[in-house]
């Protein structure tokens, strides 16, 4: 493997501690081999992190690849930028000069499972809408350090 690839490794553990990778089929496993393998990872550390955290996301709320043959379900994320995802809504800050994920909106989506602790790395995360869903488990306690959300 790659340079890149072990760094990336390295920041994923970082967000997601290093148990989050003991088998492969974890949603922070899977995640990081799809961002890496199959999306359009940022090269910019703080970007990558949002890409990851939403990537996290999405795996731990789907069944998005079967353990099995490891194909994609067909309506998952069909495209490897995660800000053209439906449901993700991105903004740039001329400022920071970086992409920011503001909006996560899969209501509706017959989504299960449970909202991961990485959802605390969306700094500018202002809008998480899961209604109408069947999720389990508590709210993670990093939402409550997204102090933009309402």
């Amino acid at each position: 493997m790659s340079d890149e690839y072990y760094e990336m490794l390295r920041a994923a553990k970082y967000v997601s501690g290093d148990g989050a990778f003991d088998t492969n089929l974890t949603s922070q496993s899977l995640a990081f081999h799809w961002l890496y393998h199959e999306g359009q990872p940022s090269t910019n550390l703080y970007e990558w992190i949002e890409q990851y955290a939403t990537t996290v996301i999405f795996f731990a709320l789907t069944q998005a690849r079967s353990p099995n043959s490891g194909e994609m379900a067909a309506d998952f994320i069909e495209r490897p930028e995660v800000c053209s995802w439906d449901g993700i809504r991105c903004a740039y800050n001329y400022t920071s000069e970086m992409v920011h994920v503001t909006e996560i909106n899969l209501s509706d989506k017959g989504l299960t499972g449970s909202l991961p602790e990485e959802v605390g790395w969306l700094p500018k995360l202002a809008r998480l809408d899961l209604s109408s869903n069947k999720l389990t488990g508590t709210i993670p306690e990093s939402v409550y350090s997204l102090t933009r959300l309402r």
